[in-house]
């Protein structure tokens, strides 16, 4: 039997993607006839077993680990906390992940109230003394990030409506938090306080 090799180079990177492929399809050549059934791989009659593989798939296991998700300043910082003023209308909170990846990644959020002062919040806006409002106040809500494969830090925000009112009142808080997010992992900055200084004279 003949036999030769050949080498194929992968090529590392800190991509987080999917297991990739790759097929080799090999071509009868004017050499290879009917009466050659030890020509491995070629497409001639009279071959079987392991002589009639044609079409050979190499599998390339992705190895890096899943992004984190945290919490951000917007330019790849983890951030726990943010200060407003309560007139400021809207509060931006941002959410980032640490690796690029070509994945979409989701990311449950949820409000709590502060143990000491909390603001309170509502679905959709109102009166007093409602402080805040965003439609995933009571059940939570999604952010969807695509990744494009490129973009280290890709994210998404939270934009959160601020309700300023004429009481005047302690510095209220506003908790965020993030859930267990699908093609990635929650990483160490998952909470988030946004205080919101009252502007109101005593």
């Amino acid at each position: 039997t003949t036999e030769n090799t050949f080498n194929i180079t992968t090529i590392e990177d800190a991509i987080h993607e999917e297991d990739q492929t790759i097929a080799v399809q090999l071509q009868a050549t004017s050499s290879a006839t009917s009466d050659m059934p030890n020509v491995s791989n070629a497409l001639v009659t009279g071959a079987s077993g392991v002589q009639a593989v044609v079409l050979y798939t190499l599998t390339i296991t992705d190895d890096e680990d899943p992004p984190n998700v945290n919490f951000t300043d917007g330019s790849a910082s983890t951030s726990n906390a943010t200060t407003v003023s309560e007139n400021a209308g809207s509060v931006v909170i941002n959410v980032e992940l640490n690796r690029a990846t070509e994945k979409t990644v989701t990311v449950p959020f949820t409000f709590s109230n502060d143990a000491t002062i909390p603001a309170t919040g509502s679905n959709s806006t109102g009166a007093y003394p409602i402080d805040f409002y965003h439609s995933g106040f009571t059940g939570g809500g999604t952010l969807t990030i695509n990744g494009d494969g490129s973009d280290v830090s890709q994210g998404a925000t939270i934009s959160i409506n601020l309700l300023a009112d004429a009481v005047d009142e302690w510095n209220e808080k506003i908790i965020l938090n993030i859930g267990a997010p699908s093609n990635a992992e929650a990483g160490a900055v998952t909470t988030h306080t946004i205080t919101v200084n009252d502007q109101s004279d005593a």
